[in-house]
């Protein structure tokens, strides 16, 4: 039987509970989260961008006192 080789990448993460992050250059992380119970798409360290994020189609919310950018996924 061939043996199978899964190779990862150092910046690419997987979690428990099906989450995903991927790394982008500038520091910016995208996160596959959970929110009220929802699967989203959300920028992490992207304060500084939030505006311009937001001018292209990307919302804010405040959660538990912290300001955080999603991408919107059509649903």
């Amino acid at each position: 039987m061939p043996r199978v080789l899964l190779v990862r990448s150092q910046k690419e993460t997987r979690v428990p509970v099906d989450r995903y992050s991927q790394q982008l250059p500038g520091g910016v992380t995208v996160r596959r989260s959970y929110v009220a119970g929802e699967p989203r798409i959300e920028l992490v360290n992207a304060l500084p961008l939030a505006d311009q994020l937001v001018a292209v189609g990307c919302f804010t919310e405040i959660i538990q006192w912290r300001k955080r950018v999603f991408i919107p996924t059509g649903r």
